[in-house]
């Protein structure tokens, strides 16, 4: 009555006895009026939203599949006549596709594939191949006398498992999988794979657009930060080699213009305080001119070098005019500037990237 929703690897397929009238009607799973399954696969998180009806087609994202026992029949269970050849088509299916879990959404499904006339909840140590079977109280409204939650929440809590590597959230599981193709609004579905989205399980494109914005504001602040950290101990470096043993020299041949050396010790705080203000506003400036898909090394020589270029002999020739010092030691300066501000840029560029 409805197609099989299948595909190989799936973390878990759901079995129910067969359509009932209005999902028949519809051709959507479980669309009956007080059904709970899509509630409750939202609720316990295997998918990221409540999907409707009308979306069961969207499942595969989410590593989940469908089928009924009771294939060409639809109906209440109660009115369902189920024959032994039943049994045979979704062992076969299932064998196929190994699911890692087959999950029957109603004791009557279980107790039909099983043979038995009684089925416990839960998971039961039996399997057909490596897929394990799992039997919770059924989603239908016709059984809500017998609704019971707890086992819906077991389940979500082996799939997680199942789940290789740390659990993400819902739907993080996609970034495993290659999904199929499908278009749910207006735009074409697809996967934003670098931040482990899918356009597929947000309800319309604004909602998508503005978590695609939020995960990336959040990862180009990490960038950004690092790269920051980047630069400050790149310049530190620098300054430490150039002018505290490079231009040593020169400066005690000018003693006469510098502070003593306990002095300048006293007040070397002002001096990192005002590269760890430097370094983040370098960083940043840098972030917001970056290309995505070009490499990083390249857009940060650049960066510090265009950088560099503009300030090195307004700084060096600057001082030069303010202080009675060599002009040589202002065009070490200069030189100086500009060999720093290209290695700041190409430590943001190598942090700094996709």
């Amino acid at each position: 009555m409805l197609n099989d929703l299948l595909q190989p690897n799936l973390l878990v397929v759901f079995c129910g006895t067969a359509a009932g009238h209005r999902s028949a009607a519809l051709q959507q799973y479980y669309a009956g009026r007080g059904n709970r399954f899509w509630k409750i696969l939202a609720t316990t998180e295997p998918t990221s939203r409540e999907l409707s009806p009308a979306e069961y087609v969207l499942l595969p994202t989410f590593d989940i599949g469908l089928t009924d026992i009771a294939q060409g029949r639809s109906g209440n269970d109660s009115d369902i006549s189920f024959k032994a050849g039943d049994r045979g088509p979704l062992r076969e299916k299932i064998l196929k596709y190994q699911p890692g879990f087959l999950f029957f959404n109603g004791k009557r499904a279980a107790q039909e594939f099983m043979d038995v006339k009684a089925v416990e909840l839960g998971l039961h140590s039996t399997s057909i191949g490596a897929t394990r079977l799992f039997v919770a109280p059924s989603t239908s409204d016709a059984a809500r006398a017998s609704w019971d939650e707890r086992k819906w929440w077991e389940l979500a809590r082996l799939v997680r498992g199942a789940i290789k590597g740390p659990y993400m959230g819902p739907g993080s599981h996609l970034q495993k999988v290659n999904p199929v193709p499908y278009t749910t609004f207006d735009v074409a579905a697809g996967s934003v794979r670098e931040i482990g989205l899918d356009v597929r399980y947000f309800r319309n494109v604004q909602q998508f657009r503005g978590e695609v914005n939020r995960m990336e504001e959040h990862m180009n602040t990490k960038r950004w930060l690092l790269a920051s950290a980047a630069v400050f101990a790149v310049i530190m470096v620098l300054e430490f080699v150039i002018h505290g043993v490079l231009l040593q020299g020169v400066y005690q041949q000018t003693a006469s213009v510098w502070r003593t050396q306990a002095e300048m010790q006293s007040m070397m705080w002002i001096f990192w305080v005002g590269y760890l203000v430097f370094a983040p506003f370098f960083a940043l400036i840098y972030a917001k001119g970056y290309e995505k898909g070009k490499p990083g090394l390249g857009q940060g020589f650049r960066f510090g070098l265009y950088l560099g270029a503009m300030l090195s002999l307004l700084h060096g020739l600057g001082w030069y005019v303010i202080l009675p010092i060599p002009l040589a030691l202002s065009l070490y300066w200069s030189v100086a500037v500009l060999v720093e501000f290209i290695a700041a840029g190409v430590a943001a560029g190598l942090v700094y990237h996709e």
